[in-house]
């Protein structure tokens, strides 16, 4: 299904870009956001010059919980609950990493379901929403058992994320037609009450905001939503009401520049040229865009993006809100390297421990105990979670 995603977004991604300019004429708000300056230069950052303890998670093992890929997590009282879209199914797991239960319900019976892109958790009313791209949200209890089916508003187009927000609305992000329909919302709001639409985001309307790579949405501890976009400084706060520009990166002289991007109308150039695109960016060869942010985040005390430069290189960038100073790079002064961030909380980020190089972080693990799972971990188990503890 990740195929897939990938060949929705190659056409999208050179056909919805947009400068400062457009952004401004769109949001008068413009100049009262968030400016994060970054030099892009990376600075020597010790682990713990942001964490304060590092600790290991082995996701239990057994043939009732065998994961392939992990693609999100949540936590929430005490559980996290591991997604891996490629089996279509959502594990549960206690805060020690012991498994509880899990959701697969492949078929098409009632209670059942083919693919599944997203889920998210009602707190409120202790219920998992699992996302069909098809055009549905199934309802689980946290034990499993199926609860009901809300069909979202017709014509279904392809379904791709979902957040919840207030009042039991969600908020749908959706791969978009080609080129973009007239009466096509890129972001739907749905009441799960009564499985009616309540408003949405249009392309043509704020085609500034649609050209994206990796993770699209994102939360902060207060449930406001973020959309982020791969080769876009910008990041948007969403609302039932509308949308509004949040706060931006600004990396200088470093800054992709989207002007030099030329369009085409026609829909074989314009695939053509975004695979040239990839494919000269992958390479280092891209004059005019240097990076891709795989996925954003924020806590109460840090901005946060990941990114992706040439030759698939990844770096962190650590911002404090407080005192304007960051942290980036793309290895710690230990060493070490952190993978994609798969949750992140005010209190702690979580990242799978690559098997390969496990042994870097054996030093930083404190606890006899967590020596011990580092040496029994094997590569055929369930994957190991890393769970960095901020430092407040």
């Amino acid at each position: 299904m990740k195929d897939v995603k990938l060949l929705l977004f190659c056409p999208v991604l050179l056909l919805l870009c947009s400068c400062n300019q457009q952004i401004q004429k769109k949001f008068p708000n413009h100049k009262d956001y968030h400016v994060l300056h970054v030099s892009l230069d990376e600075t020597k950052t010790s682990l713990f010059d942001i964490f304060e303890k590092v600790e290991l998670i082995p996701l239990e093992t057994c043939n009732e919980a065998l994961i392939k890929v992990i693609r999100k997590i949540l936590y929430y009282n005490n559980v996290y609950y591991v997604f891996d879209e490629k089996l279509g199914s959502l594990f549960l797991f206690d805060q020690n990493g012991k498994f509880i239960n899990k959701i697969h319900r492949i078929g098409q019976g009632p209670g059942e379901y083919q693919l599944i892109y997203d889920f998210f958790v009602d707190t409120l009313q202790s219920q998992i929403g699992m996302l069909s791209p098809y055009g549905s949200v199934l309802y689980y209890s946290i034990q499993g058992d199926f609860i009901k089916k809300i069909n979202l508003p017709p014509p279904p187009p392809s379904y791709l994320y979902v957040e919840l927000l207030r009042d039991n609305i969600c908020l749908f992000w959706t791969a978009p037609a080609f080129p973009p329909l007239v009466d096509e919302d890129a972001l739907t709001f749905v009441s799960m009450d009564t499985g009616e639409k309540t408003g949405g985001l249009r392309y043509e309307e704020h085609h500034a905001l649609w050209m994206w790579n990796g993770h699209v949405l994102h939360r902060d501890n207060k449930e406001n939503v973020f959309l982020t976009r791969g080769f876009s400084n910008d990041v948007f706060i969403i609302t039932p009401n509308g949308i509004q520009i949040a706060y931006t990166w600004d990396f200088g002289n470093r800054n992709n520049n989207m002007d030099k991007i030329k369009l085409s109308n026609s829909v074989e150039e314009l695939n053509e040229t975004a695979k040239r695109f990839r494919e000269s960016f992958n390479n280092g060869e891209s004059f005019f865009l240097s990076y891709c942010f795989s996925r954003q985040n924020q806590t109460d005390l840090y901005y946060y993006a990941y990114l992706r430069f040439a030759e698939n290189k990844r770096k962190h960038l650590f911002y404090h809100k407080q005192t304007n100073q960051y942290h980036f790079f793309e290895h710690t002064a230990e060493g070490h390297s952190i993978n994609n961030p798969l949750l992140m909380t005010n209190e702690f980020m979580l990242a799978e421990l690559d098997f390969g190089k496990k042994e870097s972080i054996a030093p930083y693990l404190l606890s006899d105990k967590d020596r011990e799972i580092l040496s029994n971990f094997q590569e055929e188990d369930n994957p190991c979670l890393l769970k960095f503890t901020f430092k407040r």
